[in-house]
């Protein structure tokens, strides 16, 4: 009897500790912690106006004794440059030597025409690097822009009367844009209960069985 006992209570110990596992497996990450970090992320950028982008790394640069890639970690913003704006330094990179320096470059418009006023556009690179912990990482900087609109107006004599109109013009019926995110975590939640569900069934069952001995 004793031994049966012993058994059970060693099987449901084991589907606990499993399960307990998969609960803090399936839990959702509570924070994504930049491994290059820029500053600013975002920034608005006037006529004739620079700005200085600085970036660093968080980590040193490990890669594997035969690496597929180079050994270091470049970041390329050059296919995301659009026409009217130029950089000081398109491509930055780090060696596992320089891991802990920063690199700067800057962003310049050279001209205006090219752009309406509150235009963005994304300064995007992705980390190439034989580092696996940095291999594929993204940066993204948001650039508005603001420049003067001009616009030309013609006027014309005339001799015409024109009979006066009245014009009625409809109240502004702006729809809020609300953002609709998705719950985070839901299905795992949902995957919780229904584990610590079947944890308290398996226990219930071992029970009945240990007072049926």
């Amino acid at each position: 009897m004793a031994r049966v006992k012993r058994f059970w209570w060693t099987v449901f110990v084991a589907l606990l500790t499993v399960t307990a596992v998969s609960v803090l497996a399936s839990r959702p990450s509570l924070a994504i912690i930049p491994k290059i970090n820029v500053n600013p992320t975002a920034f608005t950028l006037s006529e004739g106006g620079t700005t200085q982008i600085s970036a660093r790394l968080d980590e040193p640069i490990l890669c594997p004794s035969n690496p597929s890639l180079p050994c270091s970690v470049i970041l390329n913003f050059a296919a995301s440059v659009p026409s009217g704006i130029s950089l000081s330094n398109s491509s930055l990179e780090w060696t596992q030597a320089e891991w802990t320096q920063e690199k700067t470059f800057t962003v310049s418009m050279t001209d205006p025409s090219l752009f309406t006023n509150n235009q963005v556009f994304h300064l995007v690179a992705v980390a190439n690097s034989g580092s696996e912990y940095y291999s594929g990482f993204s940066v993204d900087i948001a650039v508005t822009i603001a420049v003067t609109q001009t616009t030309t107006t013609t006027t014309t004599p005339t001799t015409t009367t024109t009979a006066a109109t009245t014009t009625t013009t409809p109240p502004n019926t702006t729809t809020p844009l609300v953002s609709n995110l998705p719950a985070t975590g839901r299905n795992s939640a949902i995957a919780q209960y229904a584990i610590w569900a079947l944890v308290v069934g398996v226990a219930l069952t071992f029970r009945r069985k240990i007072r049926q001995q």
